[in-house]
């Protein structure tokens, strides 16, 4: 198409240009169309505006609601929030890996350190905004805000947002980025210098660490999480190559991972919300039905982060961008208008649900009707896409 208008243009202008330019026009412009221009991936954008949508619902935590079958009221076996953490660290990988392989160490760490101090700094601000707003106003049912912090005093409770080791749980993404952001210069340095084995396994080998604490610090969890997707960052391109060269492989590989997730998925939620919907009373007694959670839990709990949490979470990632990859063109034309919104301004996002929720939750009454809560939910989230088109936020908010 761009080929065809660069032609109509020159063809437009003969009767002016001479026959000589005329020509060099449609020559030239078509030959300049052969050079690729970057572009953003389409996938990658939608499938993170997908799971802020998804963080957004659950974070209300309305229930019951029809969206419940969509987000398993955060509460599966794996979540968007491991989601949107792996697409972080593949973009890290790929924007300042990859495509900065060019530019000195000195500047892409200092880039990285900047946007790590920002993130830190909004990471203590909202949290002394969710904590204030939520203790001065009058909240209905506790439950549906963060749990406050330990502090003896305010002066106690400053110390422990500033030091981190207390963040609200809507805004605790921020948290763990900023301290991947500040580790992420050495990784770089490690893939630059082909050592991508290594951060795989050191990755690894700290998490399996954590395994045996009793009370492991979440950053040393969550980096696999972020770093070996970093790793497939930095050779994303490569690999996209010898996919497009093996469409037989891709299309097994991507029904394969479409596939095993949605039947990951559907046994996740059975053995989870299976009593409370009454799923399992056909199949499996109360007591067995305990027990096998009691073995289950353990695998895919969120805090800490379990090892089978950890697979399930590559293995949803990695099934959810074949479908969007799929369903790129009707999500573009039906949803794209909001997926494209939050997944490409997604931090602006995550920080501004957090605070639109600190003014619903103390107002907006309970109720046990689904589609008072699906209402609710849809509300809240064209609240804060249309906070994310106010110019003055824009400027101010990190993308």
């Amino acid at each position: 198409m761009f080929v065809n208008c660069s032609v109509s243009f020159g063809l437009w202008f003969g009767g002016v240009w001479s026959p000589a330019r005329k020509a060099a026009i449609i020559v030239i412009v078509p030959l300049k169309t052969l050079i690729k221009k970057p572009r953003r991936i389409d996938e990658l954008d939608l499938l993170r505006g997908s799971y802020i949508v998804t963080i957004i619902i659950d974070h209300l935590q309305r229930w019951p609601s029809p969206l419940m079958f969509v987000t398993g009221e955060g509460r599966l076996w794996a979540s968007a929030a491991q989601g949107f953490f792996i697409i972080s660290g593949l973009l890290i990988g790929y924007i300042r890996g990859y495509k900065s392989r060019e530019q000195p160490l000195k500047t892409v760490a200092t880039k990285l350190w900047k946007r790590a101090a920002t993130l830190y700094v909004w990471s203590v601000l909202i949290t002394v905004i969710v904590v204030g707003l939520t203790k001065w106003l009058p909240v209905q049912d506790m439950a549906l805000i963060p749990e406050y912090p330990e502090a003896s005093n305010f002066w106690s409770f400053v110390w422990s947002v500033i030091n981190q080791s207390y963040t609200s749980d809507w805004i605790y993404f921020l948290r763990l980025y900023w301290i991947m952001l500040f580790v992420s210069p050495a990784v770089v340095w490690l893939l630059r210098r082909g050592k991508a084995g290594l951060v795989v396994i050191l990755s690894i080998l700290m998490y399996l660490v954590t395994i045996k604490m009793s009370e492991p610090e979440a950053a040393m969890q969550w980096q696999i999480l972020f770093f070996i997707p970093a790793v497939l960052g930095y050779y994303m391109e490569p690999i996209l190559d010898w996919l497009r060269e093996h469409r037989v492989v891709w299309r097994i590989l991507a029904g394969t991972l479409i596939t095993a997730s949605l039947v990951t998925f559907c046994i996740s939620f059975y053995w989870v919300h299976g009593w409370t919907y009454q799923f399992t009373l056909k199949y499996v007694d109360f007591d067995s039905y305990v027990q096998t959670r009691q073995w289950l839990d353990w695998w895919f709990t969120n805090d800490p982060l379990g090892p089978g949490r950890v697979l399930l979470g590559f293995l949803w990632f990695g099934g959810s961008l074949a479908a969007v990859h799929f369903m790129r063109r009707w999500l573009t034309r039906w949803l794209g208008w909001m997926l494209f919104t939050f997944g490409r301004a997604s931090l602006s996002a995550y920080i501004l649900q957090a605070v639109v929720l600190c003014l619903v939750q103390p107002f907006v009454p309970l109720s046990l009707s689904p589609y008072y809560n699906f209402a609710l939910a849809i509300v809240v989230l064209l609240a804060v896409w249309g906070l994310l088109r106010v110019p003055f936020l824009r400027r101010i908010l990190p993308v």
